[in-house]
């Protein structure tokens, strides 16, 4: 175009038709008019570019020249469309403010009223505004020659897209996690599944279970754990039946020494109370009471004949037990006196219960020995027998004086291998106290309480029945059983 603003045209191309490019030169005629180097751009988004042109000499403004450029190179060039399609809407901006590219929605006069507002003064910018009632994310940033590329999001669709990425990445979070999930466990499984098998082999051992055979199933480190701790095994069970053997053959030995020294005492019976038998037996035939003398004999054979006999019994029913101790004091009346009274409180289920033999005897023989009953006195001994819980208790009380507290202090908390005071060495408590400990160990009681109106005892047991075998409580069998003799 001229001074004169005569129009002259030219194209790329033989069918181009420049009408167009004619209408927006005279549309725009009054604005390209002041600066150098101009651009603009038209309704339909085509891009131009005017430059002054001067004579050399003399030096005068000639005319212009106006140029449409290649609009959608130049959109693909800087990326408009690409960043309008992620973002929404993508403006570049001359360094006079002029809106040359447009991508997106926005229209011409809103890309000029958004600059104005807010990026006309400002360099590179980004906030949150709001216009016609939206929310905007508004990011400028300033290019060469001052000029501009603005990014205009609306908010609802900037928090769609992370929304969208966020679903996204929780899905592929959602998918590698169920496919980890069987991996793991596959894992898991086979890196715990030694330890589990080690474990509960751990736990049989602890309940003394030592003929488990344990052989690795690996090569790893649970493997050569499970090898080294199934040596272990090997070696804990021949230690322990080693020392198993040992204290049975040490614990049997004990109870032959103890049989011997029982079955010594039990023979003896009580030189004193034999003596005093014959004495009474000599004074009646002397006084020619015949009947009595007879009585008597009987009685004290039946007696001794059955504590002889009762040498190579060691558990026997409690009722044959009560006949024992009625058998005894039958005599002591006859030869002491008729002052010793018994009561007895024993119920039928009790009797057919298994008990030590001579058990209930020493006691009742103590308690006449030692009762500290005056001449003249009745003296009341009480036997009483019940089941509790699975436990029988028998209990013999007397009316004597009781026992020194020091002395009753020491009877309860004795070991069976304890030196008791003198007046009590020999078969009476001690012999009973030592084999109720060797009989039955910690699974039986034995109590004795005193006071200055007499002294009760009680002895706590399984109410277990007459053994059909000759097998003691403790597991042991008799000595005579494992020699083989009757």
């Amino acid at each position: 175009m001229d001074e004169h603003n005569n129009v002259y045209y030219g194209a790329r191309e033989l069918g181009d038709s420049g009408t167009v490019m004619r209408s927006v030169i005279q549309n725009r005629i009054h604005q390209l008019s002041g600066q150098y180097t101009q651009w603009f751009s038209d309704v339909n988004g085509d891009v131009y570019v005017k430059k002054d042109v001067y004579t050399v000499t003399p030096l005068y403004r000639c005319g212009m020249l106006i140029a449409r450029l290649d609009t959608p190179y130049l959109r693909s060039l800087l990326g408009v469309d690409l960043l309008a399609e992620r973002t929404g809407n993508s403006v570049l901006l001359t360094a006079q403010g002029d809106p040359v590219l447009i991508s997106g929605s926005m229209s011409y006069d809103q890309a000029l009223e958004f600059y104005r507002k807010h990026l006309e003064d400002t360099g590179t910018y980004s906030d949150i505004i709001q216009m016609d009632g939206t929310n905007y994310y508004l990011q400028a940033d300033e290019l060469q020659f001052s000029w501009k590329m603005m990014h205009v999001i609306p908010l609802e669709h900037m928090l769609a897209i992370t929304m969208k990425v966020s679903k996204m990445n929780l899905l592929i979070c959602a998918v590698i996690f169920a496919f980890s999930i069987p991996l793991l466990f596959l894992f898991s499984h086979s890196l715990t599944k030694g330890v589990k098998r080690l474990y509960k082999t751990m736990n049989e051992v602890s309940k003394g279970r030592f003929d488990i055979v344990l052989r690795p199933q690996s090569k790893d480190e649970i493997g050569m754990l499970t090898q080294h701790f199934g040596w272990l095994v090997g070696e804990l069970k021949n230690v322990t039946e080693e020392r198993i053997n040992r204290a049975m053959e040490k614990q049997q030995a004990e109870y032959e020494m103890l049989e011997v020294k029982y079955r010594s005492l039990q023979a003896q019976v009580s030189p004193h109370f034999i003596c005093n038998i014959l004495t009474t037996i000599n004074v009646m035939n002397e006084m020619g009471k015949t009947e009595k003398v007879t009585d008597l004999s009987v009685l004290a054979g039946r007696y001794l004949r059955s504590n002889l006999k009762a040498v190579d019994e060691k558990i026997i029913v409690l009722e044959k037990e009560i006949e024992h101790v009625e058998a005894y004091l039958e005599i002591y009346r006859a030869v002491y006196g008729d002052y010793v009274k018994l009561e007895k409180e024993i119920p039928q289920e009790v009797l057919p219960l298994a008990v030590p033999n001579m058990i209930l005897q020493p006691l009742v023989e103590n308690a006449l020995m030692h009762g500290g009953i005056h001449h003249g006195e009745v003296c009341r001994l009480t036997l009483q027998a019940e089941i509790s819980d699975e436990w029988l208790f028998l209990r013999l009380g007397d009316n004597g004086n009781g026992i020194e507290p020091s002395l009753l202090a020491e009877l309860n908390h004795a070991t069976p291998d304890v030196s008791f005071d003198k007046k009590l060495k020999g078969f009476g408590l001690k012999g009973v106290i030592q084999r109720l400990r060797f009989l039955y160990g910690s699974n039986h009681h034995f109590e004795i309480t005193s006071s200055g109106s007499g002294t009760q005892i009680v002895i706590q047991l399984p109410a277990q029945p007459y053994p059909s075998d000759d097998t003691l409580p403790n597991g042991l069998p008799s000595p005579h059983a494992a020699a083989g003799t009757p």
